[in-house]
C-alpha cells in the first residue's frame, strides 16, 4: 500500500514537471501578457495611454491592427514552438500535455484580446475603473469560456464541412474581422473599441480551430527554394512531416509576410520621430510586444534547433561586452579645437544676486518689503512639468508680469525641471511670443502636451534591449531620445520648441554681465554611485554655498557643451525610462532620488543670500546697494509647486517573502519621498525663523481627498489636460496668490507703459 501510494505521489510530481516544462516553452509569451495586464489595468501610465488612444480616430485603427499582430505572433509563433517541443518528446504516460500543447498557443492568443478587452472597457473613459480583484476573475472566466466556445466551434466546423460550407463561411469570418477592425477602429469610442476586439477574438479563434480542415493550395509557396528550405528546418522535426509542411506553407508564407510589414513600422518608428508619433504609444507598446515576442520564440526554436542555449550565451556576452564598453554617456557636444571652458564664466551666487539687485533698485528704494521669489517643483515626468509650466504662466500673466521682477530661482527635479525650463524659455522668448499674440499660458499648455513617450519607448523597446551586447555607437539611446522629443515633438507652431535645442553655454549668467534678465536656473540631479546631489545651472555652483553638490557643468572638458534639453533629461533620469548617464566616471540619475522638490539648494541659497543682506562686509563689495537696507526690506518667499497626492499613503501589511529577500529595496524605495519631506520642513521653518510669518506657498495639483488621478508619464491624454486645466482655472489659493502679487507689486513707470502696448 505504501509503495503504491509512493508511486502515484511519483507520477503525480512527473506529470508536474511535464507540465512546467511545457509552460517553459510559453514563458515568454506568458511573461509579456502578464506584464501587459499588469501595466494596461493597474499602473496609472498605462491607463493613461489608452484613453489617449481614443481620442483621435487614426489611433483607434492602429490600435486594433497592432493588437491583432500580437495575438497573431502569440498564437502563431506558439504554435511552432508547440510542434518542435513536441516532436523531441514522446510524452508518455503524461495525460494532459499533448492537448496543452494544441490549446496553450491558442489560448494566449485569445487572452492577447481579452487583456486590452478589459483595460480598455474599465478605463476612464469606459465604465471605470472596477472592483479589485474583479479583472483576475474576469480573465479567469474567459479562460473558461475559451474551452467551452473552442469546442462548440470545432463542432460548427465540422457540421460546415460537411456542407461545403467551411470555405465560403471562413472566407467571409476573414473580411469581416478585417471590417471590424477598419470600422471599430474608426469610429473609435470606448464601446467600439471593445466590441472590435470580442468580434476579432472570436472570429480569430474559430479560423484557428477550423483552418487544418481546409485544403488550400500550397504548392506554390511550398516549392519555392530559400522558402522550402527554412520551411523545413521549422517544420520538418524529425525528418518527416511532408504534410504538415504542404498545409503550413500558405500561413507561413503569410506570417513572415506581416511579421516583415510590422519590423518595417517598428524600424521606422525607432529612427523617425513623427512617425512614432503618429502611431501613439499604446498602439506601438502593442506592435513592441509582438515583435520582441516573435524575436524571444524565434530565440527559442534555435535553442531547441541547435541544441545551444542562446539565453545563456547572450547573458554571459551581457557581461563581457558591457565591462568593454559604455552604453548610456550623456550626450555632449564637443569642439575638439577649443581650449575654453565656457562654464568657468558663470557668475557666482555673490555677483548674480548683485546685479539682480542693481537692477530692482529703484523698486527697492520706492518699497517698504521687497519680496524675492524662490519657485520648487517637484518631479513627475510631463504631468509636473505641465502642471507647473502652467502655474508660473498664470502666476505671471494674472500679475501683469510683476511675478517674474520678483522671482530670483527656479529650482525642481525631474518633471519640475522640465516646466521651470520651461516657463525659462518663456522668459527669454516673451517678446516674441507677445509679438505672435499668443500667451505664455497657452504657449507651455501647447508645448507640454506633446508626446515625449513614443518615441522614447521606441528606443526603450528596441535598441536599448540589445545595447548591452551591441553598442551600437551611431544610435542614441532612450535618454537621448527623451531629449530628441524635448527638442523636435512640438508643432511647428509652438515658439518655444526649439529653445530647447539651445546650448547651455548660451543661457549662463557670465562675468560682469549686468544685463541678464534671466532668473537663476537649478536642475538637480543625483549621482547615482553615491547619492551625492548634483546641480545643473546658469551660475556658478560654489562648494561655500552649496556644500557638497557636484556642479555637473563643471565636469565637462574644454570645448565640452551640452544643449538644455540634455541638462533637462539628466535630472529626469528615472530607471527604467531612462538610464544613468555618464559624465567622465559619474552616473547622474533622477533628482528626486535625494531631492524630488530642489528645496534642500534653495535653503542653501536663502541662508547665505540673508547671511549677506546682514553683513557689511558684503556691502563693502557692493557699495551701490548699502544705501537699500536690504536687511529690512527683503522678505523671502517660496512656492512649492506640488503634483503627488496630499493623502498620507495608507500602510499595509508585508508579505514575509518581501521582508525576507526586499526589505533595503522597499526601505529605500520609501526613504526615496521621506528625503524630500525632511527637507521641504527645513526649509519652511527656516522661512519661519526669518520672516515671523508663513512665507510658504505651496501650490497642489490634488486636492484632498481627491478621486481624480493624474498619471504621470512623458504622454498625458486631453482627459487629464482638462482636469488639470480645470484645477488651474478654480483653485482659490492659486487666483488668491495671483490677486496679491498683482495688487501689491508695483512695476517699475517704464515697464508699466510698455506692458500696455503689448497687452
Amino acid at each position: 500500500m505504501p509503495s503504491s501510494r509512493y508511486k502515484s505521489v511519483l507520477r503525480l510530481l512527473r506529470q508536474l514537471s511535464v507540465y512546467l516544462r511545457i509552460f517553459a516553452v510559453f514563458a515568454a509569451t506568458i511573461i509579456i501578457l502578464a506584464l501587459a495586464a499588469w501595466s494596461c489595468w493597474w499602473l496609472p501610465q498605462g491607463v493613461d495611454i489608452i484613453v489617449k488612444a481614443t481620442e483621435t480616430r487614426w489611433s483607434g485603427l492602429v490600435l486594433l491592427l497592432m493588437l491583432f499582430f500580437w495575438a497573431y505572433v502569440s498564437w502563431y509563433s506558439g504554435r511552432i514552438l508547440a510542434y518542435r517541443k513536441d516532436k523531441q518528446h514522446d510524452w508518455p504516460d503524461t495525460g494532459w500535455a499533448p492537448v496543452l500543447l494544441t490549446h496553450l498557443p491558442r489560448l494566449l492568443g485569445y487572452l492577447c484580446f481579452a487583456v486590452i478587452g478589459l483595460a480598455i472597457l474599465q478605463c476612464p473613459v469606459g465604465i471605470g475603473p472596477l472592483p479589485p480583484g474583479w479583472l483576475p476573475a474576469l480573465l479567469a472566466a474567459h479562460i473558461l469560456l475559451y474551452a467551452g466556445v473552442s469546442r462548440l466551434m470545432d463542432r460548427w466546423g465540422d457540421r460546415l464541412l460537411a456542407r461545403h460550407r467551411l470555405l465560403p463561411v471562413c472566407t467571409w469570418l476573414l473580411a469581416s474581422l478585417f471590417a471590424a477592425l477598419v470600422f471599430c477602429g474608426w469610429i473609435n469610442t470606448v464601446a467600439s473599441l471593445v466590441a472590435g476586439i470580442c468580434w476579432m477574438q472570436y472570429a480569430s479563434l474559430f479560423l484557428v480551430n477550423n483552418r487544418h480542415k481546409l485544403k488550400l493550395n500550397t504548392g506554390h509557396w511550398a516549392g519555392r527554394p530559400l522558402f522550402s528550405f527554412v520551411l523545413r528546418k521549422v517544420w520538418d522535426g524529425a525528418g518527416g512531416a511532408r504534410e504538415r509542411m504542404a498545409e503550413e506553407a500558405l500561413l507561413f508564407a503569410i506570417f513572415n509576410g506581416i511579421s516583415l510589414a510590422a519590423a518595417v513600422c517598428y524600424i521606422t518608428a525607432i529612427f523617425c520621430l513623427p512617425f512614432a508619433n503618429s502611431i501613439g504609444s499604446f498602439p506601438f507598446v502593442l506592435l513592441a510586444f509582438g515583435i520582441l515576442l516573435g524575436f524571444a520564440n524565434m530565440i527559442s526554436l534555435v535553442t531547441m534547433l541547435s541544441g545551444v542555449n542562446v539565453t545563456v550565451v547572450y547573458v554571459l556576452l551581457v557581461f563581457v561586452v558591457g565591462s568593454l564598453f559604455e552604453p548610456h554617456y550623456v550626450r555632449i557636444l564637443r569642439d575638439r579645437k577649443s581650449e575654453v571652458k565656457p562654464f568657468n564664466e558663470r557668475q557666482h551666487l555673490d555677483e548674480f544676486f548683485a546685479h539682480w539687485l542693481q537692477q530692482r533698485q529703484a523698486e527697492i528704494q520706492r518699497d517698504s518689503i521687497y519680496p524675492v521669489f524662490f519657485v520648487l517643483a517637484d518631479g513627475g515626468a510631463s504631468r509636473s512639468g505641465y502642471w507647473t509650466a502652467a502655474v508660473l504662466s498664470r502666476l505671471e500673466e494674472g500679475s501683469e508680469r510683476r511675478f517674474s521682477r520678483h522671482l530670483l530661482c527656479l529650482s525642481g527635479a525631474s518633471g519640475g525641471s522640465v516646466g521651470n525650463s520651461t516657463f525659462f524659455c518663456l522668459l527669454q522668448l516673451r517678446d516674441s511670443i507677445y509679438r505672435q499674440r499668443h500667451t505664455l499660458l497657452r504657449e507651455a499648455q501647447d508645448y507640454l502636451k506633446s508626446d515625449f513617450l513614443t518615441y522614447t519607448l521606441a528606443r526603450m523597446m528596441g535598441p536599448d534591449l540589445f545595447r548591452p551586447v551591441f553598442p551600437f555607437p551611431f544610435i542614441y539611446d532612450r535618454a537621448a531620445a527623451l531629449e530628441y522629443a524635448i527638442e523636435h515633438a512640438a508643432p511647428d507652431s509652438v515658439i518655444i520648441r526649439k529653445a530647447f535645442q539651445q546650448r547651455m553655454s548660451g543661457l549662463i549668467a557670465r562675468w560682469q554681465d549686468s544685463t541678464y534678465r534671466l532668473p537663476i536656473l537649478c536642475i538637480n540631479t543625483t549621482r547615482m554611485q553615491d547619492g551625492v546631489p548634483g546641480i545643473v545651472s546658469n551660475i556658478l555652483i560654489d562648494s561655500v554655498t552649496f556644500g557638497k553638490r557636484v556642479d555637473v557643468l563643471g565636469l565637462l572638458k574644454p570645448g565640452e557643451d551640452m544643449r538644455l534639453s540634455t541638462a533637462v533629461v539628466l535630472g529626469a533620469r528615472f530607471p527604467y525610462v531612462s538610464p544613468a548617464g555618464r559624465i567622465e566616471n559619474n552616473y547622474f540619475v533622477d533628482g528626486g532620488y535625494f531631492d524630488n522638490s530642489g528645496a534642500g539648494a534653495v535653503h542653501e541659497m536663502i541662508q547665505q543670500l540673508h547671511l549677506w543682506t546682514q553683513d557689511s562686509a558684503w556691502y563693502d563689495r557692493h557699495p551701490r546697494l548699502r544705501s537699500l537696507q536690504l536687511d529690512k526690506k527683503l522678505r523671502w518667499y517660496v512656492i512649492h509647486i506640488t503634483n503627488s497626492s496630499v493623502d498620507p499613503t495608507a500602510l499595509e501589511k508585508v508579505h514575509p517573502v518581501v521582508n525576507d529577500l526586499l526589505a533595503p529595496m522597499q526601505t529605500l524605495i520609501g526613504s526615496y519621498g521621506t528625503q524630500t519631506v525632511v527637507n521641504n520642513l527645513r526649509l519652511i521653518r527656516y522661512l519661519r525663523e526669518l520672516n515671523k510669518d508663513t512665507t510658504y506657498f505651496p501650490i497642489s495639483l490634488y486636492e484632498k481627498d481627491d478621486s481624480n488621478t493624474y498619471a504621470m508619464n512623458w504622454a498625458i491624454s486631453d482627459t487629464t489636460l482638462r482636469k488639470m486645466n480645470n484645477r488651474l482655472h478654480h483653485y482659490p489659493r492659486l487666483n488668491s496668490l495671483v490677486e496679491w502679487i498683482r495688487n501689491n507689486f508695483n512695476l517699475p513707470a517704464g515697464e508699466v507703459s510698455e506692458l500696455g502696448k503689448e497687452q
